[in-house]
């Protein structure tokens, strides 16, 4: 072969070489873009201890931009609906929260986030109900929630589960029974049959249940919690539907756990360490904690600790070595995270 071929070869091989390189890089950053990332939506807790306000980041580390902030109430606990065009949340605009036992109050409004401009979902009397904890269906038509009212409670108002179309229409409660039991934290299965849950059953001790939507019939416990020392939370599904996640506090003692939909033992995935947070009176409180998946089941958010403040981290996993990423700064506390993705 020539030099002259030869060289003609080399810048050849070199040209695809550096047009794969270039793509490669194209694709990492594609993969890292604000579009991949979506964005997060939470509440931001203020001064104000009345006053919570609801914000979004649209990029790790970005600023936060206020999208609900009514002087002296409350807005937590948002989602977002699976074409990322409507948030619903909860809030007690009507009022400020009171003090005391009471029911603090909070109606579900859904927000346009393309105009801001929010309106209530249901109709109910917020001097008795209260409505939080929704958590919206695959398909984006029902709201699964929490109603709580007053007037029905021996003692307080009872924690229930309702659903909810995304209009208001269709409101009913998921189990037509009147046991004294407190139900809530639902989410649903990444194919909308099924919903998992936390309910006390009418004792002091909480389990993880799981409801099939489809086929009816009686609630199925999962998890066979004994002792009044141990606590669970935030139960949700994995991308397969097979197995539910939550965390669990056994005697100040904090890890991550799933459990099969069919029942069984409860495996842990990893213990979760404990932090000491001063400025909020706290001890012994988990480093991470109210974790979800976004709509693929496949990246989670949660809250964590830096710096004696409540952060918003994102995770790609949950599996050893966890290893989550911050995207807010520390200049405010947040809670409730949810994250959107395209």
């Amino acid at each position: 072969m020539s030099f002259l071929n030869h060289f003609k070869s080399s810048m050849t091989q070199f040209t695809l070489f550096a047009l794969s390189a270039l793509l490669i890089f194209t694709l990492s950053c594609n993969n890292n873009n604000d579009d991949d990332f979506g964005f997060i939506v939470c509440s931001q807790l203020t001064s104000n201890a009345l006053q919570t306000n609801i914000v979004s980041i649209n990029e790790p580390m970005g600023n936060p931009t206020t999208l609900v902030a009514i002087q002296g109430h409350s807005a937590i606990d948002p989602v977002v609906t699976p074409d990322g065009n409507i948030m619903v949340f909860s809030a007690n605009f009507e009022k400020p929260s009171p003090i005391g036992n009471d029911p603090p109050g909070g109606l579900l409004y859904r927000m346009d986030l393309a105009d801001k401009k929010y309106t209530r979902i249901t109709d109910d009397n917020w001097m008795s109900i209260y409505e939080r904890s929704p958590a919206i269906s695959p398909d984006g038509m029902m709201i699964a929630f929490v109603r709580s009212d007053k007037e029905i409670g021996p003692l307080e108002a009872l924690d229930q589960l309702w659903m909810v179309k995304l209009d208001g229409s269709d409101k009913h409660p998921v189990f037509d029974d009147e046991n004294s039991r407190n139900d809530y934290s639902p989410a649903f299965s990444p194919d909308g049959t099924k919903l998992t849950y936390l309910s006390d059953n009418g004792t002091n001790i909480v389990d993880v249940m799981v409801y099939d939507l489809k086929a009816g019939g009686d609630p199925v416990q999962l998890s066979n919690i004994i002792s009044l020392k141990d606590s669970v939370y935030s139960p949700f599904f994995d991308e397969s539907g097979q197995w539910i996640y939550f965390m669990l506090n056994s005697n100040l003692t904090y890890s991550l756990n799933r459990i099969s939909v069919t029942g069984g033992e409860m495996e842990k995935v990893f213990d979760i360490p404990s932090v000491d947070m001063p400025n909020h009176d706290i001890i012994d409180v988990a480093a991470y904690i109210q974790f979800k998946p976004t709509k693929d089941f496949r990246h989670f958010i949660c809250i964590g600790t830096v710096n004696d403040a409540y952060q918003v981290f994102t995770a790609d996993n949950l599996s050893l070595p966890f290893s989550p990423e911050v995207t807010t700064d520390v200049s405010n506390d947040y809670l409730y995270p949810f994250w959107y993705r395209p």
